[in-house]
């Protein structure tokens, strides 16, 4: 007998009038799509993801060594 697989849980972001969705990799302002690079959405998500931890980047982390 095989289990059935759970759902997945649907991974969204909230703050202010802004939502991040990872899975369609879209930024809504007040309901509006907000354009960005997909770089510019992987920065974002990492910083939102990681919002309650120091993020440093490469340059900040070389410097610092």
């Amino acid at each position: 007998m095989s289990e059935s697989p759970s759902p997945r849980v649907k991974e969204l972001y909230e703050f202010g009038p802004f939502r991040v969705d990872p899975e369609k990799e879209t930024l809504l302002r007040s309901g509006e799509p907000v354009p960005l690079t997909p770089k510019t959405f992987q920065i974002l998500l990492v910083l939102v993801r990681h919002s309650k931890e120091l993020v440093l980047s490469c340059n900040e982390t070389r410097s610092m060594s």
